[in-house]
């Protein structure tokens, strides 16, 4: 077994706002009543109880996202796995832990058991893109503390990396030959490789496997369950008329068969033993998750929708629409004729009423949890860091407790325009921003009402450190700078513009292949104070940062470097020296020191995540203090849900989590510099604290 160790740097999720971090193997029910339901969100499961709504266990397990949740065939256990290969399998009736290991993997992606329940195979599709498979095995007794418990063995048998037809003897290795860790690459930019995505061991005890591939269809092998060497290879055939047709599921085994659902709404049936293709259908939508209910199969669509398969000939045997439009990832029936249904956003738990043949009829969502809409984003601490505020696309505000564990919302608003941004002017008083141009005043403990508007979208929103003034960064290329005076706090006043500004202009003579031609906006995508609210620094699609003297407005420093849109700065005072630091969509952070005499800035490092699998950009960054601002971390977020850590003083990566399962939407440091909040595409909020 591999050695389980503590990472070098462990995020504590000290409190966390959302319904599930689900994918198509995560969150399983538990039982029919009181109608729990266990789901990953993050790197810790949470237990819902959804006969009242209430959230009623949460317990951080992996130090990164779960991306994977099963149960064995024999019910006795639950295996779980997180992106930075932890696997960990627990008792199904207590969660104790019972074995564990750190697979040598780049990117876990899958994890599935054996029919027998003694072996779980891990796929991880990152650059070196491999299928493990261990077995389950007697152990002995550890400690544990200061109790010593039984572990089981989790043995490697065997690892094979993808493109087999490639150098076939080359890429099956033992558990011996296998290095501990994956190579990284430190400065090569990302780029697709032959991968495997899913794979099921069947009932040969033999492993069923799909690979995808760079230059060629995606193909399917059958490998030898003792040795990993390939039995069979058929390929599969280009389905969409490219051969990037992604393979989004697989399903589970039944009556030997697997189906396999692939983008571009294409079913395709294959034998569990032969490898062959029995069966190829086009049922109109893409489905990322589905269930086997008798011989008929489920599939869910993006808009709510539940289709009921016949698998001989691919013809819709049902459909019915339930009440929820959110995106479903996870499906399941329930022993007593009930579904359940997971998305970003919600949980249900519907009843099913069937005619006499046995096809349903009517489902009706009887109990549900939900939480964010659409996607969260923007995010804020109250001055005290004791509250914390999160936005939607939906146009919902949320009022959070960061010192109690309350995970529903102390308050929630709706503004009407997709929010895109807050910010606390002082301990009672949010601003909202909106992409429709609106701010909104929101009162704490009273009311939110129009407060201003702008030309354009409201993109950022940021405070002098002193409460007199804040900024206002636009999708036209305007910055905003505005005079509040709270009055009393008796009745909101109309703010005072200070100066409103062209801060960026568009630049027709910029053109990139991935984004385009930037002659249309300079969106400010991103704005802050420097520590003594002398300075604004903005930055923009424009591919610059752009210095502002404050009182005059007048631009002193225009800071160029990077080559695509600049979507973040933070400036911050570390040690004495006034640092300012940027990321952008080329993947590259850039740290400065700013030197008041002359108005200077001198180019530290500049700094990448192009050793980060996948195609990513950049979205937020923020200084991570220490309490007496000696020190700093640079946290810096991704498109993919990646929290990147840097150290400022040699501005080498630290470490790299993936902890989202979408899109960093907003990330902020409270001000006491104990803790840092992030928000994302999933629908989910975390406040977090490091453990270095």
């Amino acid at each position: 077994m591999a050695a389980s160790k503590e990472p070098d740097v462990f995020f504590t999720a000290n409190h966390s706002w959302g319904v599930a971090s689900a994918r198509h193997v995560s969150g399983l029910p538990v039982n029919e009543i009181p109608f729990t339901f266990d789901a990953p969100l993050g790197p810790s499961v949470v237990r819902w109880d959804l006969s009242n709504g209430e959230r009623v266990r949460s317990r951080q397990i992996h130090s990164d996202l779960i991306v994977c949740m099963r149960y064995s065939p024999n019910d006795e256990y639950i295996a779980t796995a997180s992106t930075g290969g932890e696997v960990k399998v627990w008792s199904r009736s207590s969660w104790d832990l019972i074995a564990e290991t750190i697979a040598p993997i780049d990117s876990l992606f899958h994890l599935s058991w054996s029919p027998s329940s003694d072996c779980i195979l891990i796929i991880g599709n990152g650059r070196n893109s491999s299928a493990l498979l261990y077995k389950l095995e007697n152990g002995k007794m550890e400690e544990d503390g200061d109790q010593k418990v039984y572990k089981e063995r989790l043995n490697l048998l065997w690892s094979t990396r993808a493109g087999l037809s490639k150098t076939r003897e080359s890429t099956i290795e033992s558990h011996d030959q296998r290095s501990k860790s994956p190579e990284q690459s430190t400065g090569k930019d990302y780029s697709y490789k032959d991968a495997f995505y899913m794979g099921e061991v069947n009932p040969s005890n033999n492993v069923f496997i799909v690979e995808e591939r760079e230059e060629s269809c995606t193909q399917l092998h059958l490998l030898d369950g003792g040795t990993g060497l390939p039995i069979k290879t058929t390929p599969l055939s280009s389905l969409s008329g490219t051969r990037e047709a992604h393979t989004l599921m697989m399903s589970s085994l039944h009556d030997g068969l697997y189906a396999l659902m692939v983008e571009g709404g294409y079913v395709v049936m294959v034998t569990a033993e032969e490898l062959e293709i029995v069966n190829i259908y086009n049922i109109g939508f893409s489905s990322r998750t589905c269930a086997w209910d008798k011989d008929l199969l489920l599939l869910p669509s993006d808009s709510g929708k539940l289709t009921w398969i016949n698998v001989q000939n691919g013809s819709p045997v049902q459909e019915i629409r339930v009440g929820s439009s959110d995106y479903i990832v996870h499906v399941s029936l329930s022993s007593t004729s009930g579904l359940w249904l997971c998305g970003f956003s919600r949980l249900l738990y519907c009843t099913m009423e069937r005619n006499d043949n046995g096809v349903p009829t009517k489902v009706a969502a009887t109990h549900q949890v939900s939480t964010h809409e659409i996607s969260c984003c923007g995010v804020s601490f109250s001055p005290l860091s004791s509250l914390l505020s999160v936005g939607d696309l939906a146009g919902n505000v949320y009022l959070y407790s960061c010192s109690e564990d309350i995970y529903i919302p102390l308050e929630m608003w709706n503004v009407g325009g997709s929010v895109r941004c807050l910010c606390w002017l002082d301990n009672d008083c949010v601003l909202v921003g909106s992409l429709d141009g609106s701010i909104h005043l929101w009162r704490i403990g009273g009311d939110i009402k129009p407060f201003l508007s702008m030309e354009g979208g409201i993109i950022h929103i940021r405070c002098s450190s002193d409460g007199k003034y804040f900024a206002v960064g636009t999708s036209s290329g305007k910055v905003g700078v505005y005079l509040y005076n709270k009055e009393g706090g008796v009745t909101p006043p109309t703010p005072c513009p200070v100066s409103v500004f062209m801060a960026h202009y568009p630049r027709p003579d910029v053109k990139d292949s991935r984004f385009g031609q930037l002659g249309h906006q300079a969106e400010v995508w991103s704005l802050c104070w420097d520590p003594t609210d002398r300075y604004l620094a903005t930055c923009s699609e424009d591919q610059t940062v752009r210095i502002w003297k404050a009182e005059s407005w007048i631009g002193v420093a225009t800071l160029k470097g990077h080559t695509l849109a600049v979507t973040s700065v933070d400036w911050a005072d570390v040690n004495g020296r006034s640092l300012l630091a940027s990321c952008s969509d080329d993947r590259t952070i850039r740290l400065y020191q700013f030197l008041l005499e002359g108005e200077s800035f001198d180019l530290l490092f500049t700094m990448n995540t192009k050793s980060i699998y996948g195609w990513h950009t950049l979205t937020y960054l923020t200084f991570k203090l220490q309490p007496d601002k000696s020190s700093a971390l640079l946290v810096v977020t991704t498109q993919h849900g990646y929290i990147v850590l840097f150290n400022i003083i040699n501005g080498s990566m630290v470490s790299s989590h993936k902890m989202h399962c979408g899109s960093i939407e907003g990330c902020v440091t409270d001000r006491g510099c104990g803790q840092f909040a992030t928000v994302g595409g999933d629908c989910a909020a975390y406040l977090w604290s490091l453990n270095i």
